[in-house]
């Protein structure tokens, strides 16, 4: 059987797609210095073991979450998958989410992935993991639709969030975004209006009433402006000419307006 180089995958990512594909068989990393081995039933992983070789002989042996991280530190070697091939299991029958989770605790955080809200993909596969309080907390700012970015401000939070994220059970909400006329308004100053209707179904994706609009015209110019949402204003955006006149948006121009 031929033989894959790792270093043309990733390794987590190959090891997930086994496992939510409910595989039965080993994955097998062989390296110069180390023999990696993964044993799963019907994607249920039955053990981890990953070892060190030296004059061909075996050095000593990491199990479960301890072998995954040497894996994913040095994430190199040849593979293969040897399908409906089961061993002699030590006591071990878990999700393999848990043992990927419990392994980048282990590892320096990955980078956040996208700055802005995210979405949980599968609630029953996050269910499995035995998350701490902390991270409980965090998750109900991600339901609460806070963007990435706020986390940043806290190192741990943002570590869950990427780590939830490179399981792939966090992606990006992507929020509605509304193609608009430009119309000038007497009536307020330093807000734009929005109808309010599409304020309703912004705050329906945003879990919160969005104060700011982002409004991006065909040449690309972006801009940022308070929001009001207000009855009856259909397919406009009603700009005040204290605000219009700092912007080079014309009267009757389209824009993409979405909320930030």
């Amino acid at each position: 059987m031929t033989l894959s180089n790792l270093a043309d995958f990733d390794a987590l990512q190959l090891l997930l797609l086994l496992a939510q594909g409910k595989r039965t068989g080993v994955l097998r990393v062989q390296r110069p210095d180390a023999l990696f081995r993964c044993w799963l039933e019907e994607g249920r992983v039955r053990r981890v073991s990953l070892q060190h070789l030296r004059g061909g002989l075996s050095d000593r042996d990491l199990e479960g979450a301890d072998a995954l991280v040497a894996l994913l530190r040095e994430p190199s070697g040849h593979f293969q998958f040897d399908e409906g091939v089961r061993g002699s299991y030590r006591p071990l029958n878990s999700p393999f989410d848990v043992v990927a989770y419990a392994a980048l605790r282990e590892l320096p955080a990955p980078e956040l992935p996208f700055p802005g809200p995210a979405r949980i993909t599968d609630a029953e596969r996050l269910a499995r993991l035995p998350l701490s309080l902390h991270e409980h907390q965090v998750l109900d700012r991600i339901a609460a639709q806070v963007p990435l970015s706020e986390l940043a401000d806290d190192p741990e939070a943002a570590a869950v969030a990427a780590r939830l994220a490179r399981l792939g059970l966090l992606r990006q909400r992507r929020l509605r975004t509304a193609r608009l006329l430009v119309e000038v308004t007497h009536e307020v100053a330093g807000v734009v209006l929005v109808d309010a209707m599409i304020v309703d179904r912004w705050q329906q994706d945003l879990k919160r009433l969005p104060q700011f609009v982002g409004v991006r015209d065909d040449g690309g110019k972006s801009y940022r402006f308070p929001l009001r949402g207000h009855p009856e204003v259909g397919a406009l955006i009603y700009i005040p000419p204290d605000v219009l006149t700092k912007t080079r948006l014309q009267v009757g121009e389209s824009v993409l307006v979405k909320p930030l």
